[in-house]
């Protein structure tokens, strides 16, 4: 027959080395564990733990990890055709989310995309099968649909 361990109580004086007098504080508890987060660097403004990142004011690419290394193995898009995708998704993020968009970007400009080079980009996305290109007329900008994301519009 199994015998069933007794829980035995230790008085403050009755320890022999009293290492144990931290838990036996719970104000010193706290002061000890937000000491060793300020230390760290990982305390929030309150004293509790916080495992939140902070807010960013940067806007992150919504790219699948498995479909934008399938690009990159199987269809072999260019680097224009990547800065065209994660300016696409931009624009959406900052239409809260309205796909299709009409794809004309002063960004891409800047950047070095000109005309033509884009029109390249979206063509290698659709090959891909990423996009769908809608053209509105000679001179005016497409209205692309990005088939990773739902339609609204």
């Amino acid at each position: 027959m199994k015998r069933r361990p007794k829980l035995r109580l230790v008085g403050k004086g009755e320890g022999s080395d009293g290492a144990n007098s931290i838990f036996d504080d719970i104000d010193k508890l706290r002061a000890a564990v937000a000491s060793a987060d300020a230390a760290s660097g990982c305390a929030a403004s309150d004293g509790s733990r916080s495992l939140r990142r902070q807010r960013s004011e940067e806007t992150f690419a919504r790219i699948p990890h498995d479909r934008g290394l399938e690009l990159y193995r199987r269809h072999r898009i260019s680097g224009p055709a990547w800065a065209a995708l994660i300016e696409l998704d931009r624009m959406i993020l900052a239409q809260r989310g309205k796909n299709p968009v009409r794809f004309w970007s002063p960004r891409l400009r800047v950047a070095g995309l000109t005309s033509g080079v884009r029109i390249r980009a979206l063509l290698q996305l659709k090959a891909a099968g990423v996009i769908e290109i809608e053209q509105r007329g000679a001179g005016l900008s497409p209205w692309v649909t990005h088939l990773w994301y739902p339609r609204r519009g």
